[in-house]
């Protein structure tokens, strides 16, 4: 059994691969703008029609509170699940509700060189470094990996440039939730608590529609190749282990986690101090 020990000066691990841990609280879910949010939303709404039915709205609330969505999405799928509700069979409303995924689909099949999604890619970096560097923002951008085609060097042609991120709160991000929240006061109260988040991505993606975030949780349910782009503080040390080979891919979201956990925690004693 292999074991690599690396410590900084807060946090220590021991991780091997035949080692586990609790899964840490969840942090601020990360904000989802690709297509398969609205296929989720659509089989879920289809295994409980009658409920969605009922009061498409609080089906909503209650979907989205394992995830954050763009407001504008947020926005669409409350408009067509109060048309979808009204139809007179589930086949005519899941009808509407896929109508909805395809009028969010981006770029419909369109691909772009990949001389080009590099470029976007750099682009895109350079706006993290901005977010990290920058006292406004309630979050920090400490880890972003990529995956999909673009990391698949036979690949001429890529589609979406897949991205998954992490946050990290900042002292100040409630204060820069409720400044956010007094600008966009039209918002549901789950988006409002967020929007420090939602400000962080959206300045990511810097509306791009070659850009495609997916949730955290979902890469590591992928299970697929990615590369780490960037890694801030105390991310950069495992990092370096994944990319020299001395832990594998699942003993990396391990210490991920645990770094999450540990970056709650700091932020909730700061908050209680503050």
């Amino acid at each position: 059994m292999s074991r690599e020990t690396w410590t900084n000066p807060e946090v220590a691990y021991s991780v091997t691969s035949a080692s586990k841990c609790d899964l840490p609280p969840k942090s601020a879910p990360q904000v989802i703008v690709n297509n398969e949010v609205f296929s989720s939303f659509i089989a879920a709404a289809d295994a409980s029609w009658p409920t969605f039915k009922k009061d498409p709205n609080r089906f909503i609330d209650r979907f989205i509170e394992s995830k954050t969505i763009d407001w504008e999405l947020v926005s669409a799928m409350r408009k067509h699940s109060q048309i979808a509700s009204r139809t007179r069979s589930k086949q005519d409303g899941l009808e509407v509700l896929n109508g909805l995924m395809l009028l969010n689909k981006k770029n419909k099949g369109r691909k772009i060189k990949r001389q080009t999604a590099a470029r976007i890619c750099a682009e895109m970096l350079e706006r993290i470094q901005e977010i990290n560097s920058n006292p406004m923002y309630g979050c920090n951008v400490p880890l972003v990996v990529v995956f999909g085609s673009y990391i698949r060097p036979e690949v001429e042609n890529v589609g979406d440039i897949d991205i998954a991120f992490l946050t990290t709160r900042r002292k100040h991000y409630t204060k820069r939730a409720e400044e956010l929240g007094r600008i966009h006061h039209n918002l549901d109260y789950i988006s409002r608590l967020y929007l420090a988040d939602i400000e962080v991505s959206r300045q990511i993606r810097n509306r791009s529609s070659w850009i495609s975030v997916h949730d955290w949780d979902e890469l590591v349910d992928l299970k697929c190749p990615f590369k780490v782009i960037h890694a801030h503080g105390t991310y950069d040390q495992p990092t370096e282990l994944l990319n020299g080979g001395a832990i594998t891919a699942d003993e990396f979201f391990e210490v991920v986690k645990r770094l999450q956990k540990h970056d709650q925690d700091v932020w909730a004693q700061q908050k209680e101090t503050a």
